[in-house]
Protein backbone atom coordinates (compact mmCIF):
# COMPACT_ATOMS: atom_id res chain seq x y z
CA UNK A 1 0.00 0.00 0.00
CA UNK A 2 1.29 3.12 -1.24
CA UNK A 3 0.90 6.29 1.56
CA UNK A 4 0.79 9.77 0.88
CA UNK A 5 3.47 12.63 2.74
CA UNK A 6 2.30 14.26 5.88
CA UNK A 7 2.51 17.53 6.13
CA UNK A 8 2.91 20.23 8.83
CA UNK A 9 1.62 23.47 8.71
CA UNK A 10 1.93 26.80 10.96
CA UNK A 11 -1.22 29.07 10.43
CA UNK A 12 -1.02 32.63 12.42
CA UNK A 13 -3.96 34.23 12.90
CA UNK A 14 -4.66 37.37 10.77
CA UNK A 15 -7.55 38.52 8.55
CA UNK A 16 -6.29 36.43 5.70
CA UNK A 17 -6.46 33.11 7.46
CA UNK A 18 -9.61 34.29 10.14
CA UNK A 19 -11.72 32.29 7.74
CA UNK A 20 -9.74 28.91 8.68
CA UNK A 21 -9.99 30.23 12.48
CA UNK A 22 -13.35 30.33 11.79
CA UNK A 23 -14.66 26.93 10.06
CA UNK A 24 -12.73 24.90 12.82
CA UNK A 25 -14.28 27.06 15.84
CA UNK A 26 -10.64 27.32 17.01
CA UNK A 27 -11.12 29.32 20.63
CA UNK A 28 -7.42 29.09 21.74
CA UNK A 29 -3.86 28.66 20.48
CA UNK A 30 -2.28 26.49 19.37
CA UNK A 31 -4.86 24.05 17.67
CA UNK A 32 -3.80 20.31 15.83
CA UNK A 33 -6.03 19.24 12.97
CA UNK A 34 -5.14 15.91 10.84
CA UNK A 35 -7.12 16.14 7.70
CA UNK A 36 -7.53 13.29 5.46
CA UNK A 37 -7.53 13.70 1.37
CA UNK A 38 -10.90 12.94 -0.24
CA UNK A 39 -12.58 12.81 2.55
CA UNK A 40 -16.53 13.10 1.76
CA UNK A 41 -18.98 14.94 4.45
CA UNK A 42 -22.46 14.83 3.57
CA UNK A 43 -24.24 16.09 6.40
CA UNK A 44 -23.87 18.70 9.12
CA UNK A 45 -23.46 16.02 11.94
CA UNK A 46 -21.20 14.18 9.78
CA UNK A 47 -18.88 17.39 9.34
CA UNK A 48 -18.83 18.27 13.27
CA UNK A 49 -18.14 14.31 14.62
CA UNK A 50 -15.58 14.57 11.45
CA UNK A 51 -13.95 17.68 12.79
CA UNK A 52 -14.29 16.44 16.29
CA UNK A 53 -11.73 13.55 15.60
CA UNK A 54 -9.20 14.95 13.60
CA UNK A 55 -9.15 18.36 15.93
CA UNK A 56 -7.23 18.89 19.32
CA UNK A 57 -7.51 22.08 20.75
CA UNK A 58 -4.53 21.75 22.54
CA UNK A 59 -5.32 23.45 26.36
CA UNK A 60 -3.32 23.71 29.73
CA UNK A 61 -5.25 21.03 31.07
CA UNK A 62 -3.22 18.65 28.53
CA UNK A 63 0.56 19.26 30.25
CA UNK A 64 3.14 20.27 28.64
CA UNK A 65 2.69 19.17 24.98
CA UNK A 66 5.81 18.03 23.19
CA UNK A 67 6.96 16.82 19.37
CA UNK A 68 6.25 13.27 20.54
CA UNK A 69 2.81 13.96 21.42
CA UNK A 70 1.94 16.28 18.73
CA UNK A 71 3.11 13.13 16.59
CA UNK A 72 1.40 10.52 18.83
CA UNK A 73 -2.21 12.13 17.78
CA UNK A 74 -1.28 12.62 14.24
CA UNK A 75 -0.02 8.83 14.17
CA UNK A 76 -3.29 7.48 15.50
CA UNK A 77 -5.17 9.60 12.89
CA UNK A 78 -3.05 8.73 9.73
CA UNK A 79 -2.57 4.85 10.84
CA UNK A 80 1.16 6.11 10.32
CA UNK A 81 4.44 5.76 12.46
CA UNK A 82 6.22 8.77 11.98
CA UNK A 83 8.77 9.33 14.56
CA UNK A 84 10.92 12.12 15.99
CA UNK A 85 14.54 11.92 15.60
CA UNK A 86 16.61 15.09 16.63
CA UNK A 87 19.26 16.32 14.43
CA UNK A 88 22.52 15.32 15.44
CA UNK A 89 23.86 19.11 16.41
CA UNK A 90 20.49 19.27 18.58
CA UNK A 91 21.69 16.56 20.27
CA UNK A 92 25.00 18.07 20.39
CA UNK A 93 24.20 21.25 21.51
CA UNK A 94 22.15 19.69 24.53
CA UNK A 95 25.21 17.68 25.57
CA UNK A 96 27.53 20.78 25.48
CA UNK A 97 24.99 23.12 27.30
CA UNK A 98 24.62 20.25 30.17
CA UNK A 99 28.63 19.59 30.40
CA UNK A 100 29.14 24.06 30.83
CA UNK A 101 26.02 23.73 33.03
CA UNK A 102 28.57 20.92 34.78
CA UNK A 103 31.48 23.11 34.88
CA UNK A 104 29.66 25.94 35.88
CA UNK A 105 28.30 24.51 38.96
CA UNK A 106 31.23 23.39 39.79
CA UNK A 107 33.39 26.81 39.08
CA UNK A 108 30.51 28.09 41.46
CA UNK A 109 30.71 26.13 44.64
CA UNK A 110 34.58 25.63 44.19
CA UNK A 111 35.71 29.47 43.52
CA UNK A 112 32.59 31.56 44.93
CA UNK A 113 32.51 30.37 47.97
CA UNK A 114 32.99 33.57 49.51
CA UNK A 115 29.72 34.78 47.72
CA UNK A 116 27.40 32.15 49.15
CA UNK A 117 28.79 32.78 52.51
CA UNK A 118 27.41 36.29 52.36
CA UNK A 119 23.97 36.79 54.87
CA UNK A 120 23.18 39.16 51.94
CA UNK A 121 22.87 36.89 49.41
CA UNK A 122 21.03 34.44 51.91
CA UNK A 123 18.75 37.44 52.21
CA UNK A 124 18.09 38.59 48.81
CA UNK A 125 17.95 34.58 47.79
CA UNK A 126 15.09 33.93 50.48
CA UNK A 127 12.96 36.99 49.90
CA UNK A 128 12.99 36.11 45.60
CA UNK A 129 12.38 32.68 46.21
CA UNK A 130 9.31 33.38 48.67
CA UNK A 131 7.85 35.90 46.03
CA UNK A 132 8.08 32.80 43.20
CA UNK A 133 6.54 30.89 45.22
CA UNK A 134 3.46 33.00 46.45
CA UNK A 135 2.86 34.37 43.00
CA UNK A 136 1.48 31.38 41.78
CA UNK A 137 4.69 30.51 39.53
CA UNK A 138 5.55 27.24 40.97
CA UNK A 139 2.08 26.01 40.47
CA UNK A 140 1.73 27.11 36.89
CA UNK A 141 5.03 25.09 35.99
CA UNK A 142 3.91 22.01 38.12
CA UNK A 143 0.50 22.38 35.68
CA UNK A 144 1.50 23.34 32.72
CA UNK A 145 -0.38 26.46 32.79
CA UNK A 146 0.10 28.32 29.24
CA UNK A 147 2.10 31.62 29.06
CA UNK A 148 -0.72 33.83 27.78
CA UNK A 149 -4.19 33.05 26.27
CA UNK A 150 -6.04 34.22 23.24
CA UNK A 151 -9.21 36.57 23.50
CA UNK A 152 -12.21 35.89 21.71
CA UNK A 153 -11.44 38.41 18.99
CA UNK A 154 -7.87 36.25 18.60
CA UNK A 155 -5.96 39.59 20.44
CA UNK A 156 -3.28 37.78 23.31
CA UNK A 157 -3.99 38.02 26.94
CA UNK A 158 -1.42 38.10 29.75
CA UNK A 159 -4.04 38.72 32.26
CA UNK A 160 -6.87 36.43 32.76
CA UNK A 161 -10.31 38.11 33.35
CA UNK A 162 -11.73 35.02 35.25
CA UNK A 163 -12.07 34.48 38.92
CA UNK A 164 -8.94 31.80 40.51
CA UNK A 165 -7.62 31.83 36.88
CA UNK A 166 -4.45 32.84 36.00
CA UNK A 167 -1.96 32.85 32.90
CA UNK A 168 2.05 31.83 33.39
CA UNK A 169 3.32 35.42 32.98
CA UNK A 170 0.75 37.09 34.77
CA UNK A 171 2.45 35.61 37.63
CA UNK A 172 5.69 36.68 36.32
CA UNK A 173 4.87 40.31 35.87
CA UNK A 174 3.15 40.20 39.05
Amino acid sequence: RVQSAVYFLEVEYHQDTRFLFDMFEFKSAPNLVVSRPKMAILSESEARRYLKSIYWEISYNDGHVTTHKMLEFTNKRTDRAVEYRPPFTTMLQSITLFLMACGGGYYAVTELSWFWMSPKVWLAASLAIYTICNSGVIFNILHGVQMVGRSPRGDVEIFSGGAREQYGLEGLLI
